[in-house]
C-alpha cells in the first residue's frame, strides 16, 4: 500500500513512518521543512490548499496518515489562530483533496485525548461515548478536526479518527515532561546532583511507547473498510 504521511519529520511521523515501511508499505513522508532535499520527504504546508492538492494529486496514495500538526499545549495557547489553521484547517485541506484527487484512499486523522477536557475519577475509564469537553485551544482545534472527518466520512470518504492518549520515547520534543526530566536527570548526573524542576505533579496522565502508538496508526491503516466506523473516534491508550 503507498501510504501518505504527513508531518513525517515530526517526533511521531518518524516512528510511523519506520512502522509503515517495516511492515512492507511504499511510504511518501511530507513534511513543513524537509531535513534534507535528497531525503525524499516532500515539502508541505498544509495551511496552503493549493500545495495540498499538488502533494495528494502527484503521490497518489492508497491511504493517509494525517499527523500535521502542532502538537505542544502551551504553543497553541500562545498562538490560537495558527493551532486552528494547521489542525483544524489543515485537517480540511487533506480531506477534502482526497476527495478532489484520491477519493478511494483511506485516510486516519489523528485527534488527541485532549478533546476530553478535565474528568474526574467517576468519569473513568474514558470511553469514546463521552461528549469532547475541550478546555484548550489545542483540544478545540482537534475537535474541529474530528467534525470535518465525520463530514467528509458522511459524504463517503474513508476516515478513520484515533485519539492517542499521552505518548513517549526516543526524539520527543524537551518541552514535553518525560523528556524534560530525562534530560535533566542526564544533566544532574553530570553535574552530579541537583534539583529536578516541574510544575503540577497531582495530573494523573495515560502514558504510551510512540512505537506502540505507530503501530496502531499501521493496523487502522490496514484495516479493511468497515471495520473502523468511518468518521467515529477510536481511543488509543493503555
Amino acid at each position: 500500500m503507498r501510504v501518505l504521511v504527513t508531518g513525517s519529520n515530526g517526533f511521531v511521523g518518524k516512528h510511523a513512518c519506520a512502522a509503515l515501511r517495516a511492515r512492507g508499505h511504499d511510504v511518501v513522508g511530507a513534511g513543513f521543512a524537509p531535513q534534507a532535499a535528497d531525503d525524499g520527504t516532500l515539502a508541505i504546508d498544509v495551511r496552503d490548499f493549493a500545495a495540498v492538492k499538488h502533494v495528494v494529486a502527484t503521490s497518489r496514495p492508497d491511504a493517509v496518515l494525517h499527523l500535521a500538526a502542532i502538537a505542544f499545549v502551551p504553543q497553541a495557547k500562545d498562538d490560537p489562530s495558527g493551532a486552528f489553521a494547521i489542525n483544524a484547517q489543515g485537517t480540511l485541506h487533506v480531506l477534502a483533496a482526497l476527495a478532489a484527487h484520491a477519493k478511494s484512499a483511506r485516510c486516519v486523522v489523528v485527534s488527541s485525548a485532549e478533546v476530553y477536557g478535565r474528568a474526574d475519577e467517576r468519569e473513568m475509564p474514558l470511553a469514546e461515548s463521552r461528549p469532547p469537553r475541550p478546555v484548550t485551544v489545542y483540544g478545540a482545534s482537534k475537535a474541529a478536526a474530528e467534525h470535518l472527518a465525520r463530514a467528509y466520512a458522511a459524504d463517503g470518504l474513508d476516515v478513520r479518527v484515533l485519539r492517542p492518549f499521552n505518548h513517549v520515547g526516543p526524539g520527543q520534543d524537551e518541552r514535553f515532561v518525560v523528556a524534560s526530566f530525562a534530560r535533566q536527570v542526564a544533566q544532574l548526573e553530570r553535574a552530579g546532583g541537583g534539583v529536578v524542576q516541574h510544575g503540577n505533579l497531582s495530573a494523573v496522565r495515560d502514558f504510551l511507547d510512540v512505537r506502540d502508538v505507530a503501530n496502531v496508526y499501521a493496523l487502522a491503516l490496514e484495516a479493511e473498510r468497515g471495520v473502523l466506523a468511518p468518521g467515529e473516534p477510536y481511543n488509543v491508550c493503555s
